[in-house]
């Protein structure tokens, strides 16, 4: 994947298999997600009848009234509030959004594939298993953009396969949710999160840190991280240009010099809270809201340190 979704929570995965004994072990290698199951296509379709994603309840961008031409027809201006998208992992009911489709192609009222391009006006994607037999209708379904993978069920390597492609898949379904929020952010600037050098950092954190969600704050790339034991991070990262604005902004300020003196030598990063900004804290105060950094030099230089938040915010 080229790029990373703005964000990403554990979701809901709606399985399909009429091998009860095969659905209980999904169980089993994909315990980060929630997942419901099902034996009969027919039940899925009557299940998705009912269905309301929770996601699209939610507005994400709204009219921005306050803007002086907001009532010209030629002005569409719009206000993305990044800092309240980590708001969404206290939304229990965000784990019910169902990202992946897993449904075996061997099923007596239609095929994996017939359900699968009943279910096409979806935007979930949907994982085809199938056997050595299935292979040349499995290759025409993905090519024709009926199913977004297949995986071969006889595979040595079955159980690694499905995690891994179920994982990339989910990833998919919130990159492609998260695209015009993106395309928003990178409209003055290009985001780290196009940045596969970045991208390639922050999959080698989502390891270590054993990182079941995150969600951008900042249009530097900050990024708010839950771990499996629901720890919440900050990745604080900056740019040259996010740091020379910050020293721009408060340059006329005498008590902070030496602050802007460490965040020009790139010594110190600053980071005042989610959505808060420096001027709400007195001079006083600031040496709080200063890190050491690391550089990440990818298609630009990112100063980033990552900071453990104390409790679930």
């Amino acid at each position: 994947m080229l790029t990373m979704p703005v964000f990403f929570f554990p979701s809901t995965i709606i399985t399909i298999d009429d091998d009860l004994l095969f659905l209980k072990s999904l169980n089993l290698l994909l315990p980060q997600f929630t997942l419901q199951q099902f034996c009969k296509p027919k039940e899925v379709l009557n299940f998705f009848n009912n269905y309301h994603s929770p996601l699209t309840r939610i507005n994400f961008l709204k009219s921005y009234t306050d803007y002086d031409f907001y009532s010209t027809s030629k002005h569409m201006l719009v206000d993305f509030d990044l800092p309240c998208l980590y708001e969404l992992s206290k939304h229990r009911e965000i784990e019910n959004e169902i990202s992946v489709i897993i449904v075996d192609y061997h099923m007596q009222e239609m095929n994996g594939i017939q359900l699968c391009q009943t279910l096409r006006h979806l935007p979930i994607k949907k994982i085809l298993l199938t056997g050595q037999a299935d292979h040349s209708q499995a290759i025409t379904a993905f090519n024709d953009n009926v199913i977004d993978c297949f995986i071969q069920k006889d595979s040595p390597n079955l159980a690694q396969e499905i995690q891994f492609y179920t994982r990339k898949m989910a990833e998919k379904f919130y990159y492609d949710f998260t695209q015009p929020m993106l395309s928003h952010i990178s409209v003055d600037t290009e985001s780290p999160l196009t940045d596969p050098v970045f991208i390639k950092f922050f999959n080698a954190l989502i390891v270590q840190y054993q990182i079941k969600s995150y969600s951008l704050i900042d249009k530097s790339g900050s990024l708010i991280i839950v771990n499996d034991q629901n720890e919440y991070f900050c990745l604080i990262v900056h740019t040259n240009h996010s740091l020379n604005l910050f020293i721009e902004i408060n340059d006329d300020v005498p008590e902070v010099k030496e602050y802007l003196f460490h965040v020009d030598q790139k010594s110190l990063i600053p980071f005042f809270g989610i959505g808060e900004e420096c001027w709400k804290f007195e001079p006083r105060e600031w040496f709080k809201f200063f890190f050491k950094p690391q550089l990440l030099e990818g298609r630009e230089c990112y100063y980033w340190a990552i900071l453990k938040l104390e409790g679930n915010l």
